[in-house]
């Protein structure tokens, strides 16, 4: 029998013990010879996936003789019979021809014999080995790397809970320790340890082991101890050990098969070790099984907060404010997963906890994703905690840097998701795990494009500007990215929903926007934003009812998801249904409750339904959050409101105000109200159109008569829906129309 040495070294040696340099010294040979032993499920695997893990840049014809020769090389160096099939299509290794110490480690611990694993787990795995190009294969060996980390964290932490109880506790805190080299972020299972030591009767060893954990913690992440875990050792300094309240489960638990590969390790498990990285996943069987309802009822419920700056440079702000979009892209692909997008609540970047907690709790979560991310010269840094929501406590920190390229970032990604997915409970198919971990392109600088369009989108859409030149910047970098990569899907349909928008560029045209979308969602089909750009595409061109069909699909996948319900809002609006409309943004709105777009949508439909104090609550809402560019649409809705409630003397007193102001943009607000008799006493279109010629030079290629028309068209055709005057409304409307028709804007009106 040959053996495979992996755990802290490597090394192959045939039965005779002799090293099989032959094979040692063909890198990318002996990685699909890792693979094969040791990939989950054991067994066989499809040639396609090979090809992809070791072959990514070769074609299909090439890949398949590169594979083909690569088991040949391993039959003529190792054993004939190594190498076994089924059919043309999977390919795999013969049972019990090679040992491997990774497969003993995984019995150890499914056995329940800790020191022994330990004994076992003699380093990181596959330390140092790399196989240039073959991008799938250092993926995998990063997930296996960490999975059988925490593995080894978590055999650790055991015996030290089992040597406390024997009252060896000299013995119990140096296998303490060694848990806290393997994983020093598992805060649970040092609360337990700290606590069982101090019951056990040496609190000063229990002391010196959190202060020695405390000191690692700041070093390493530079954070402080969560709340939790301090008030455990107060407790243990004032003469007060009380326990840690976590109870073991005792219900029937079916536990995720694998992350990254991970196979079913669990043996009896102690209360305080429901934390740990590897048996965490107790925690999430415990939420499961209390979960009712329909199978739909038990999906869990994720939120993924803004991402805070880790980068000392401002002008690197793109890779945190993009990070929390990776994350949803990933997660998306995971069945069973209900995600809700936090990320337009630019407030929470960086808040306090319980702020954070308090809306978690606010928006019905089950779990949260928070994360610190930025950029030290060519290193990413990214920090994420995953936190129960019900039980109010931290149940994963992971700790990533990385090198800057597409396929290093890619895999932290990956890993991220994968870890999520089991550590809520949800067990993914091979076929799941393979989706999830494909790669988004090979293109750093393409990725790095990609990470700014996201970043620039959601800028742009927070802001509601897609007809200011400054704010294509969205699809610039969409464009650049596709550009370098063309078969990146992610930025292609990023890039499509950006177009949708009306973020445009000079080469925008709706075929092509069109066939962006419909490429989109044929290659990720689990993402929204890819439907939803397909149904705003729809939407574009007259086809109604296939947009609202698409939109329901993306609705589906995202059942939380704000901008989708905007979405629906927008066209029922567009349809005459106030009260759907109001649905629709109302649900955005409790979603999203900072969104300048969102609130001025939901403001103009209460003002349509005669909803007066609705519409001025959320004007309220809205002045503060816009900038002086827009600062002069709340003014203008304040002015509507007076207008309707016939409060003429309070619209006069709002449009002196707005004469007071210094900016530009609220004079404009005047001339939109030019034929409205509370304002003719304060200026007439004819005057203002003298007194503001240099104002509307600003806009290129518009005749400035034109553009005070067809403003004066708009807000009056506003206005008189707003009263209900539904003959005077469609005036200006049909007025409205027949000004775009004679005259070209460059300024796109949204869908």
């Amino acid at each position: 029998m040959f053996t495979l040495s992996t755990l802290g070294s490597l090394d192959l040696l045939d039965p005779a013990g002799k090293e099989v340099t032959a094979v040692l010294s063909q890198p990318k040979r002996f990685g699909l010879l890792l693979f094969l032993a040791l990939a989950q499920p054991r067994g066989l695997h499809r040639r396609d996936t090979l090809l992809t893990h070791f072959w990514p840049e070769r074609d299909e014809a090439h890949a398949r003789n590169a594979l083909s020769q690569a088991l040949s090389f391993l039959r003529q160096n190792l054993a004939e019979e190594l190498i076994a099939g089924r059919g043309t299509e999977e390919v795999g290794l013969t049972p019990n021809l090679i040992q491997t110490d990774v497969e003993e480690f995984e019995s150890a611990i499914t056995d329940g014999r800790w020191a022994e694993a330990l004994d076992l787990y003699r380093g990181d795995f596959l330390r140092g080995f790399h196989v240039g190009g073959a991008w799938g294969f250092e993926e995998w060996v990063d997930g296996e790397r960490e999975r059988l980390k925490q593995a080894a964290a978590g055999a650790a932490w055991t015996l030290a809970r089992e040597q406390v109880e024997r009252g060896a506790l000299l013995e119990a805190e140096r296998a303490a320790r060694r848990a806290l080299r393997y994983s020093f972020a598992d805060e649970t299972a040092v609360r337990g340890f700290i606590d069982a030591l101090a019951e056990a009767g040496d609190r000063a060893a229990a002391l010196s082991f959190f202060e020695d954990y405390c000191a690692t913690l700041r070093r390493e992440l530079e954070l402080e101890p969560s709340p939790q875990t301090l008030e455990v050792a107060e407790s243990i300094r004032n003469g007060r050990p009380d326990s840690v309240d976590v109870q073991p489960d005792t219900s029937p638990i079916t536990q995720p098969a694998e992350f990254s590969g991970t196979p079913p390790m669990r043996s009896s498990v102690v209360p305080w070790l429901v934390g740990s990285g590897l048996l965490v996943a107790i925690a999430a069987g415990t939420f499961l099984a209390n979960r009712t309802g329909t199978s739909g009822d038990l999906a869990p419920r994720i939120g993924i907060f803004p991402s805070t700056d880790l980068s000392p440079d401002s002008a690197d702000a793109y890779f945190a404010g993009g990070v929390p979009d990776e994350f949803s892209t990933k997660l998306h692909m995971v069945p069973n997963l209900r995600l809700v997008s936090l990320t337009p609540l630019a407030s929470y970047r960086g808040g306090e906890p319980s702020a954070l907690l308090s809306e978690a709790k606010r928006q019905n979560l089950d779990f949260y994703l928070e994360s610190s991310a930025g950029l030290m010269g060519d290193t990413a840094k990214i920090i994420v905690r995953l936190t129960d929501v019900r039980r109010d406590e931290q149940v994963w920190l992971g700790d990533f840097s990385t090198g800057f390229s597409a396929q290093s970032l890619v895999s932290v990604m990956d890993s991220i998701a994968q870890q999520v997915a089991y550590l809520v409970g949800v067990e993914l198919a091979p076929e799941e795990r393979e989706k999830i971990s494909r790669v988004l392109t090979t293109s750093d600088e393409a990725y790095r494009l990609y990470l700014r369009g996201n970043y620039a989108f959601q800028v742009e859409r927070q802001a509601g500007q897609s007809n200011d030149p400054r704010f294509n910047a969205s699809v610039q970098y969409y464009l650049q990215a596709t550009a370098l990569d063309p078969g990146f899907e992610a930025a292609q349909a990023r890039l499509a929903l950006a177009h949708t928008y009306g973020f445009r560029t000079e080469d925008d045209e709706s075929g092509r926007v069109m066939r962006l979308a419909q490429r989109a969602v044929e290659m990720m089909p689990r993402l929204p934003e890819a439907h939803l750009a397909l149904a705003r595409a729809l939407w574009r061109e007259g086809l109604r009812e296939p947009a609202k069909d698409r939109l329901a699909i993306a609705r589906s996948l995202a059942p939380d998801h704000p901008r989708l319900a905007e979405q629906g809002g927008v066209w029922k609006r567009a349809e005459g249904d106030l009260a759907g409309a109001i649905a629709d943004y109302e649900e955005a709105f409790d979603r999203n409750p900072t969104g300048a777009t969102l609130i001025r949508n939901l403001e103009y439909t209460y003002l349509f339904a005669h909803r007066w104090e609705d519409a001025e609550r959320m004007n309220r809402r809205l002045i503060p959050l816009t900038d002086t560019v827009r600062t002069r649409m709340p003014w203008m809705r304040q002015i509507y409101m007076h207008l309707a409630r016939g409060q003429h003397a309070e619209a006069e007193q709002a449009i002196a105000e707005m004469l007071l102001s210094s900016h530009p943009q609220l004079f404009y607000g005047v001339l939109n109200l030019g034929e409205f008799r509370v304002a003719e006493r304060l200026l007439t279109p004819d005057q203002a159109r003298v007194a503001f010629a240099p104002i509307l030079a600003g806009a290129p290629n518009v005749d400035s008569t034109s553009f005070l028309l067809r403003g004066h068209h708009l807000e009056s055709a506003h206005y008189q829906q707003a009263l209900g005057d539904d003959a005077a409304a469609k005036e200006h409307w049909a007025g409205l129309k027949a000004w775009m028709e004679e005259i070209p804007t460059p300024i796109p009106s949204g869908n």
